[in-house]
Parts: structure tokens; sequence; C-alpha cells
């Protein structure tokens, strides 16, 4: 997933730039799977506005481009007035997490003079723009999910519903394969700085500890740590183009574990 840049939503034909940035996602031996739209001016739209027709036509050039260029899906978000969040929280690996707490927020809540919008008139709004940027979409190949679509009448799945044998094989296998290739740039910059990190790469446990923030700050239960420390101490060695390898394997490991899978 990339983010659109601001400066390609200006109403311009934006396919080379598409082009480019998707050119650089493969350099560094990923794919590019969705383009994401959030920065496309959409008040209009949202708020049902005179000027909504300009809006929908840069909307339908920004997705006709991301389809020109191969990527398969974009996504955007439709509220009126922004995300609500408090003061961020910090957590493993000094990760700053975005945070909600209803009742901090409501100690003093911001308010939004003129963007008020019903819910019902924001419907109608968003109807109106999906009845025609769909048809966009599909005939540019760049959809996605297809928007107010569930799969069935049990609606979209959430949290682990979507695991079953398959899904789950198809998943570890792509992760390992990604995460596990030392002559990938992003691997080779993780090992890095896991090499670096002296103060703990010098022990298994360490290692296990500075992969799983490298990885994304994933915390793991006790029986799974074990596995991964144990994995390790067994695969110990000196500290060249082999060990490297091993830091690329300990790395497979933690995106096999079903903390990471589930994350």
């Amino acid at each position: 997933l990339a983010h659109l840049p601001g400066e390609l939503a200006d109403g311009r034909d934006p396919t080379d730039e598409m082009g480019r940035v998707k050119e650089l996602v493969e350099a560094h031996g990923l794919e590019l799977y969705a383009i994401h739209s959030h920065q496309v001016p959409r008040e209009r739209i949202i708020h049902g506005q005179p000027g909504r027709e300009e809006e929908l036509a840069n909307w339908a050039k920004v997705i006709r481009a991301i389809g020109a260029v191969g990527v398969p899906a974009t996504a955007t978000t439709f509220y009126a007035i922004g995300h609500f969040r408090t003061e961020a929280t910090t957590g493993r690996g000094g990760a700053t997490y975005s945070t909600w707490d209803f009742e901090e927020y409501s100690k003093d809540p911001p308010k939004f003079p003129g963007l008020e919008l019903s819910e019902k008139r924001l419907w109608e709004n968003m109807a109106w723009w999906a009845e025609r940027i769909v048809p966009v979409a599909e005939e540019a190949g760049c959809q996605g999910q297809a928007l107010l679509a569930p799969p069935s009448v049990e609606g979209w799945h959430q949290g682990a519903d979507w695991l079953d044998t398959g899904t789950l094989v198809e998943r570890v296998n792509f992760a390992s394969q990604q995460i596990g290739d030392p002559a990938k740039p992003g691997v080779q910059a993780r090992i890095d700085r896991i090499g670096a990190d002296t103060a703990r790469s010098g022990t298994p446990e360490g290692r296990i500890d500075a992969g799983l923030d490298q990885i994304g700050a994933v915390t793991v239960d006790e029986k799974t740590l074990k596995v991964l420390v144990d994995f390790v101490a067994q695969n110990a060695g000196a500290s060249d183009d082999g060990d490297r390898k091993r830091i690329a394997e300990a790395l497979q490991m933690v995106a096999s574990t079903q903390e990471f899978q589930r994350s």
C-alpha cells in the first residue's frame, strides 16, 4: 500500500507519476497492491456542495491512472470532519500508537462549525459518489472491495474469521518469502539494524527481541517465544554472511508465528 502524494491530486493526469511510484516500490522487491487516495479532494462530494462534479472528475482521473499502471486497488475514507484521536501513547520498541480514549476526548471535544452533516445526508452523498465512481473503477480494473457489497448476507468477516488452512498457509508462505530474502533492500536494512544492536543481538533472547521490533513491534506469548529463542540458539554461528542468513531465517520464523499472522 502506498499513499497518493497530495501534489498528484490537483486535477492533472497523474498516470506517469503513478508509474514511477510503482517502479520505486518494485525496485525494493515489493509489489504495489493499492494506492490510497485519501488526499484526493472530496469535501464538496461529502457535503453535497456545488463543485462536487469537478471533484468527481478528478477522482476519475486518479482511478484511471491507478488502473493504467497495473495497480489493482485503491482506497479512501468518507467522513465529514476527519478522524477522532486523543494523545498518542508509546508501545513496544518505542513505537507510537494512534490512540482513542472516549472518556478523555469527552472532557473537551472540538467543535466543527459549518461542517455538521446528518447521517442520512452523509449516506446520500456517498451513494451519489459511489454510483458514479464505481463504474469508472470497474472499467479501469482498479476496484478492490466493492462498496456496500459484502460477499454474503452475513456481511464482511472480521478478526480471525478469514483464517482457514488455505489462507493461512498462503499468508505464511508469502511472508516467509518476502521477509526471509536477504537480497531485498528492506530485509537487508532490518538485518543491519539487528546486527548493529549489540546490546541485544549477542544472545538468542536479545536477537529475537530485536527481530520482533524490526518485524513490526509484535508481541508473542511465552510458548512462541521459547520456540523462537530455541531456533536461534540451535543455529548460532559466526558473524559473517552465514550469520546474516541466520538472522533472515529468524525473521522468517517470526513472520510465521500466529501472533504475527493475526496482528
